[in-house]
């Protein structure tokens, strides 16, 4: 069977792509919120931002993500860090201290900041990459894969509103997180050629309980 295509790989193949957009679109407001933390000036944000940008359309072509652990997250990062840097080394006046610190901890993977950056990039791409791809699915499908994966409901509950089985949900959320796993691939560790269908091809008579539908459903979108 043909994999799709992930929106890393689509935007590295042809960086004036739909896929492009859709990169800057998830990242735009992440990489500004950093900038902010590292101490650029919200007046000179979005040229910041413009400039990370530019450094990862041009850099994209030769990135190499080999499978390695929060490669591209790791490698967005480090761009970020230089040009908060960079933008510091401009700057004589006007630039809190203590942000000096923060790119300090940034660039060392194990500090708590580095792994809460790590957290926030995640849960910031897991969630727009749901709303990106929203629209590739009908109301019922996106709202019964909300409340069982993101607000933990079970699934004998949400069968019972729609009026449907509970493998029924269990095929909803499978339909959804197998899109989500294909566009999210490279962005996401968690993504990396994961395979959930044989939870979703079990029988309904051997469905697991409800509390095992809850703890599989948390695990799922667990950022590592």
């Amino acid at each position: 069977m043909k994999t799709s295509k992930s929106l890393l790989i689509r935007a590295k193949d042809d960086p004036e792509s739909e896929a492009w957009f859709r990169l800057v679109r998830i990242y735009d407001p992440l990489i500004a919120g950093w900038l902010r933390q590292g101490g650029v000036c919200d007046s000179d944000v979005a040229d910041v931002t413009q400039d990370v940008l530019i450094a990862v359309v041009k850099g994209l072509s030769t990135f190499d993500h080999n499978g390695r652990t929060g490669a591209f997250r790791s490698w967005l990062k480090m761009i970020a860090i230089n040009r908060c840097r960079r933008y510091r080394a401009s700057r004589s006046r006007g630039v809190p201290a203590e942000s000096d610190s923060i790119l300090d901890q940034l660039e060392d993977p194990r500090s708590d900041l580095s792994r809460q950056w790590d957290a926030e990039h995640d849960r910031h791409v897991l969630k727009t990459i749901f709303q990106l791809i929203s629209v590739e699915f009908d109301n019922r499908t996106i709202e019964a894969f909300q409340r069982f994966v993101f607000k933990n409901e079970s699934a004998a509950e949400i069968a019972a509103d729609f009026n449907v089985s509970r493998g029924q949900i269990y095929k909803f959320k499978f339909r959804v997180m197998k899109r989500l796993h294909e566009e999210a691939r490279g962005l996401l560790d968690d993504a990396q050629g994961k395979d959930d269908s044989a939870e979703y091809r079990q029988d309904e008579t051997q469905l697991p309980t409800s509390q095992e539908s809850d703890d599989d459903s948390n695990s799922l979108i667990e950022s590592r």
